[in-house]
């Protein structure tokens, strides 16, 4: 399982190849972690979007500075 964990793209994956522990008190669904894991994601980058005006994270290359976010307007359409 270590090496699986270590080589599997996919992060907490290795979870979902262990299926016991359902009724004991700290299980949990990972296919509902995942999920609520990827939704965390994609609000988190939504919300830097929103705050740099700017869709991807090359804010510098693009000229915004400490200071731009909030204030931007968007760069696309």
């Amino acid at each position: 399982m270590d090496q699986e964990k270590i080589h599997d793209p996919y992060r907490n994956s290795w979870q979902l190849k262990q299926r016991g522990g359902e009724g004991e008190p700290y299980h949990y669904d990972a296919d509902g972690w995942e999920k609520a894991l990827q939704m965390t994601i994609e609000a988190g980058g939504s919300i830097m979007e929103e705050k740099w005006g700017h869709k991807g994270c090359d804010i510098r290359q693009v000229g915004l500075k400490e200071g731009d976010q909030w204030k931007v307007e968007h760069d696309w359409d």
